[in-house]
């Protein structure tokens, strides 16, 4: 399974690893820039917590994005190794790789046989996520951790397998490296959701509620141990500008049309979406099995259904509305959609894989998936083809989604009470809707070929009424005739494609022959022979299915020279920026004057400082979203006091001090002699006590010593803290010659190592509450309770 699933990670990825290609947009931008920068700060020995180069200076546990305490980093200076792009494009890949992995094992905890749990892997390796965010890499590390963490929640936990055990274990290790190394909103979408379901199941569930227990336990644990990311923040919240802001925020909910991109193309104005946040795609044969077993809900996949009901209403947003105003950090993250649809993508592949499995045990059930399967492709070339077009029309597609729905209700109860099943109805009902698609579409066919397409349709509807008529009379359903139905459908969506004449959309050809590759993959699990190459040929057509979509496009895979080289033409060549950056951190020369570079494009952005180590006003990320960066920004006088180099002037009072005073202000007899990147040395001489303030961004967590042999204090040495005069710190500085040290340290660390060790502490014991020697286990052939020696 490993080999297969890192042989798919190759396929997809093999451009990127061995020809040079990097992801697109805000992954060149200060996601590379950031941890390169601090890697290499640690790899000097200098102090990471405030960075002195961006954004006027601002401290990085701010910034949650930043990688910090996400560990995979901490190898690059533990091996003097350097965080390069290429290095950069390896570990997103690798990323991908763990949650397909992930995918699998959690598809093994729900009892799914190994080769449809390998069938899962490679599902979710084709998940759209990964790809339409490749720009995003904390948001592409979320979706590979998110298996890891669903894996216990939606195990049977009746049967406490050995592998049931370890997950809970390891729960914590995934949770924590969700909210040190996932994006923030998607992490808190998650584990709310886990959480929630778990609770639920707990209640229900008493029989077993004691790994409800513990797996609560676990995820609270793994939050706790990243405390010592997450304390400082949340208690420093109020410095982020989105804080105030929360209720006013415009959030991207999901659309209906957005059901579209489980399996279509997202790179179409249709969706509405900025491009990265659209793509729910698990490809056609997921869609096909899911509705092939969604009208036929199995107990083992009640709980991953109910976690992806949850996270679907969340996503379209009428549950979110109502919990932002009870849980306000669930309002933080604007992209709601973007979010939870990791979560609704794995669920679809977990019921697909299951239904699959399912299926291999000799179950047998409804195969409406066919023509639930012609209406997406339809409503789909209507709606990404013509752009709306006819859009007054869409009313007409979901009006046959609403009907293909009662009939599946409708067949589950035939099937029950009269021994008889609609299939074929049902069926006739999506032939005419297919019919009708060929009008909405104003396709238009030459003379020649429209009395072959409409021979084509006839067939069709002839294989259906057989079909219909013998399942009325001879009780049962021809299955060779739906096979032999669904070539017939297959071969009319591509006879119109190729012949049409307006509107059309060239990626739609190999999508409508995957929709046949699809039919014919699945077509020996209805014919009760060839099973043994359903599982190859589901996954040759979920890969080749996902390059149709997203094989060449730039969101995945931009032209070579936007990777290293667009990124050396803006900020220099790597090898002359590491040197200077190196230069600056080793000499801690005095900073000059702040480069202003308002331009609100990302190639004219100062996020070049990071690898540079100049110094500018704005940034490409976090500072822009803090207060007191905006507040200088938007005062003229405010930015022109900041844009000067290292100054301190004289003020009257440091609590009533207007904008235009600073830039008049005397400035005093104080020299800047080391400027480092948490520690600021100054020669101060001052014949009486004096206000003063140095531009330079105030923050929670500076303070200064004071030293002096003789002056006016006793003990050598005094301890002052600045005040925030106007965003720029303020010291009161008393007469006399000393040095003034000013450090910056990371406010609340020290709560939050010591609740990052009460996790640890958690931790421990819930492991060993779980793996303790007098368990019970149950056999997951037997049943039977089996008392092991402890011995």
């Amino acid at each position: 399974m490993l080999l297969l699933l890192a042989g798919q990670n190759l396929l997809i990825f093999w451009r990127h690893y061995f020809d040079g290609i990097a992801f697109p947009d805000d992954f060149l931008l200060t996601y590379h820039a950031i941890p390169y920068y601090w890697i290499e700060a640690v790899k000097l020995g200098k102090g990471i917590a405030w960075i002195p180069f961006q954004g006027m200076g601002y401290p990085l546990f701010l910034n949650l994005q930043s990688g910090e305490f996400y560990l995979p980093f901490w190898l690059f200076p533990l091996f003097d190794g350097t965080y390069t792009i290429h290095a950069a494009v390896v570990m997103q890949g690798a990323h991908v790789l763990l949650g397909s992995i992930g995918a699998a094992v959690c598809a093994r905890l729900l009892g799914v046989g190994w080769r449809e749990s390998m069938l899962a892997g490679i599902f979710y390796q084709c998940f759209g996520g990964f790809y339409s965010n490749s720009q995003h890499p904390d948001i592409v590390r979320a979706f590979a951790f998110l298996p890891w963490l669903c894996g216990p929640v939606f195990a049977d936990w009746r049967i406490r397998s050995t592998s049931l055990m370890i997950g809970v274990v390891t729960l914590p290790m995934w949770v924590f490296a969700v909210w040190t190394g996932g994006y923030p909103g998607t992490a808190m979408a998650t584990l709310f959701v886990l959480a929630t379901v778990s609770v639920l199941r707990t209640l229900r569930e008493r029989d077993v509620s004691g790994v409800g227990i513990w797996i609560l336990v676990a995820l609270v644990a793994g939050t706790l141990v990243a405390g010592i990311a997450l304390v400082p923040a949340f208690l420093s919240s109020g410095e982020i500008a989105r804080s105030k802001t929360i209720e006013t925020l415009a959030y991207d909910y999901m659309l209906p049309g957005d059901i579209l991109s489980f399996a279509f193309p997202i790179n179409n104005s249709y969706f509405g979406h900025d491009i990265s946040m659209r793509s729910f795609f698990v490809g056609f044969p997921v869609v096909a099995l899911f509705l092939m077993g969604i009208v036929e809900v199995r107990r083992r996949m009640m709980w991953p259904l109910i976690s992806g009901l949850i996270a679907l209403l969340m996503a379209a947003g009428p549950l979110h509305q109502i919990l932002v105003l009870m849980i306000p950090p669930l309002g933080l993250s604007r992209f709601v959609m973007a979010d939870y649809r990791a979560l609704i993508g794995l669920v679809a592949i977990l019921a697909a894989v299951t239904v699959l499995d399912d299926r291999h045990g000799g179950k047998k059930g409804g195969i409406i998936w066919l023509l639930l399967f012609g209406i997406f492709v339809w409503y789909g070339v209507h709606a990404l083809n013509l752009e709306r077009a006819y859009a007054k029309e869409d009313h007409i597609a979901l009006l046959m989604v609403l009907l293909v729905g009662v009939a599946a209700i409708l067949n589950r109860f035939a099937a029950r009470l009269l021994g008889w099943t609609l299939e074929p109805l049902v069926f006739v009902v999506g032939a005419v809707f297919i019919w009708y698609s060929s009008y909405l579409l104003n396709v238009m066919p030459t003379p020649a070929r429209a009395e072959v397409i409409s021979v084509i349709r006839w067939l069709a509807i002839l294989a259906l009424g057989l079909n219909f008529l013998c399942s009325l009379f001879i009780k049962k359903s021809l299955e060779p005739l739906l096979i032999i139905f669904s070539a017939i459908v297959a071969a009319y969506i591509a006879s119109t494609l190729l012949v049409a004449r307006v509107n059309q959309n060239g990626v739609m050809i190999p999508i409508a022959i995957t929709a046949v590759l699809t039919i014919v993959a699945l077509s020996p699990v209805f014919l009760q022979s060839g099973r043994g190459v359903v599982m190859p040929a589901l996954a040759t057509v979920a890969i080749s299915h996902w390059m149709c979509v997203t094989w060449t496009e730039r969101y995945f895979a931009p032209p070579a020279q936007d990777g290293t080289a667009w990124v050396e033409s803006i900020a220099g060549k790597f090898s002359d920026t590491r040197e200077a950056l190196k230069r600056q951190l080793r000499t801690e020369t005095c900073r000059g004057p702040r480069h202003d570079v308002p331009l609100p494009t990302a190639d004219r952005f100062p996020w070049s400082g990071y690898y540079s180590g100049q110094y500018f006003m704005q940034d490409y990320s976090g500072p822009m979203k803090f207060q007191r960066q905006q507040s200088i920004l938007g005062s003229d006088d405010l930015r022109g006091f900041a844009m000067l180099p290292w100054t301190m002037v004289a003020v009257s009072d440091l609590h009533r001090t207007h904008d235009a005073d600073l830039s008049k202000a005397p400035r005093v007899d104080a020299v800047c002699s080391a400027y480092g990147t948490t520690e600021i040395r100054y020669q101060i001489d001052l014949g009486v006590p004096t206000a003063v303030v140095e531009n330079e961004i105030y923050a929670k967590g500076w303070s200064a010593r004071l030293l002096c042999d003789d002056c006016g204090w006793s003990g050598g040495a005094k301890d002052i803290f600045p005040v925030d005069v106007k965003g720029f710190r303020g010291w009161q500085l008393p007469a006399g010659r000393y040095v003034l040290i000013a450090r910056f340290d990371t406010p609340y660390r020290t709560l939050g190592m010591a609740i990052t060790l009460l996790g640890i502490g958690l931790w421990i014991a819930n492991g060993w509450s779980i793996m303790r020697p007098k368990r019970i286990w149950l056999s997951r052939q037997t049943g039977r309770a089996i008392k092991v020696d402890p011995s």
